[in-house]
C-alpha cells in the first residue's frame, strides 16, 4: 500500500542518513583497503564509477547489508527478529543495496518501482559519500581497536566461509589449473595442495549456530 511505501521510504532514509554521517567512524583498516581497491580498479578500467561500484560492494554487500537483514548473526541482537521485522529488514536491506550500486531498480519487484523517488533523491549522495570515503586519510588514525567477538558469532562467520569455500570448489580448481597454465605451477600446486587438505578435513557444509546451540556452547 502507499503507506507502507512511505514508511519504507521514510525509514530507508533514516538508515542512509545514519550511515552518511558515520564515515568518521571507518576503521583506518577500511581506508586502506578502499584505496588499494581504488588503485586496483583504476588501472584495470580507468572509471570513476567501476571504483565506486567496487567499493559499495564491498562495504554495503559483504558488511552493511548483511548486518541490516541478519542483525542477530552479527552480534547485533542476542536472538532473531520476529517474522514481521525481518521481513522488513530484508526489505530495507535490499532498497540500501540498489542504492550502493547507484542504477535505478528497474522493473524486477513492484516496491522498488514505488522508491523510483527515493533512488532519484539518493544516488547523487551515494556517490558523493563514495567520494568522500575514497578522500578519507589514516594519517594521525590509530589502529582499531580490539574488540571482543561473541563466540557465536565467530563460529557462524568461520561457517560461512567455509560453505562458500566448499561450495565454490570446483570453480577455485578451475582458476589454480590456469594459474599452472599461465606458468606459475609451484603456486597452482601449493593451491590444489591447500585446498585437498581442507577439503579432506572438512568434507561437507558447515552448520551455523542457532540461538539454542549458543546458549549451549557459552556453558561448555
Amino acid at each position: 500500500s502507499e503507506a507502507n511505501v512511505r514508511q519504507l521510504t521514510f525509514t530507508c532514509q533514516k538508515v542512509f542518513g545514519v550511515i552518511r554521517t558515520g564515515l568518521k567512524d571507518i576503521p583506518p583498516e577500511f581506508i586502506t583497503i578502499f584505496q588499494s581497491i581504488q588503485t586496483s580498479v583504476m588501472n584495470k578500467f580507468q572509471s570513476e564509477s567501476a571504483i565506486h561500484k567496487a567499493v559499495g560492494g564491498f562495504l554495503f554487500l559483504r558488511f552493511i547489508c548483511p548486518a541490516i537483514t541478519a542483525p542477530h548473526a552479527y552480534g547485533l541482537l542476542q536472538s532473531p527478529p520476529n517474522e514481521v521485522t525481518q521481513r522488513q529488514l530484508i526489505l530495507i536491506g535490499k532498497v540500501i543495496q540498489n542504492l550502493s550500486n547507484m542504477v535505478m531498480p528497474g522493473d524486477k519487484e513492484d516496491f522498488m518501482k514505488s522508491l523510483n523517488d527515493f533512488f532519484v533523491r539518493n544516488i547523487p549522495r551515494m556517490k558523493q559519500m563514495f567520494v568522500d570515503i575514497l578522500a578519507l586519510n589514516t594519517n594521525g588514525m590509530a589502529p582499531t581497536e580490539a574488540v571482543e567477538i561473541p563466540e557465536a558469532t565467530r563460529v557462524n562467520a568461520l561457517c560461512s566461509l567455509w560453505n562458500h569455500i566448499y561450495n565454490c570448489d570446483k570453480k577455485l580448481r578451475a582458476h589454480f589449473a590456469k594459474i599452472g597454465d599461465d606458468g606459475d605451477i609451484a603456486l597452482r600446486d601449493s593451491l590444489l595442495a591447500s585446498q585437498n587438505e581442507l577439503m579432506e578435513h572438512y568434507p561437507k557444509l558447515a552448520s551455523r549456530l542457532k540461538p539454542d546451540d549458543k546458549d549451549k556452547k557459552k556453558k561448555q
